[in-house]
């Protein structure tokens, strides 16, 4: 093979890797460091999405939250419209023990 040919061999294999990469692709991060986040800054979380996710770490955590109660009024709660909420915390210590023995001797069937 000829000189030239090999060039231009060399060089459509260069033009066929480079078009190859898809745009997405390019310039994305290449070089991580361990325990450094380098991605997008979150985004703040509205006050309507932040209260949802409390509500629901709430239920997951086994706490319950009470709101404002009522219904049937069609009024606002107060003149911001906001209802107020009241974490209630489950038992510790020896109150939950005294509890969950009750609950197991009510639950036994024998």
């Amino acid at each position: 093979m000829s000189l030239a040919v090999r060039i231009l061999a060399c060089a459509g294999l260069a033009v066929l890797v480079l078009a190859a990469c898809r745009e997405s692709e390019q310039g994305r991060m290449t070089h991580y460091e361990k325990g450094v986040y380098q991605g997008k800054a979150d985004t703040p979380l509205n006050d309507d999405a932040l209260r949802a996710l409390r509500a629901r770490h709430g239920r997951m955590a086994g706490t319950r939250v009470v709101g404002g109660g009522g219904g049937g009024g069609g009024g606002s709660a107060s003149s911001s419209g906001a209802v107020p909420t009241i974490t209630i915390a489950p038992p510790t210590g020896s109150d939950l023990d005294a509890r969950l023995r009750s609950r197991a001797a009510r639950q036994s069937f024998n």
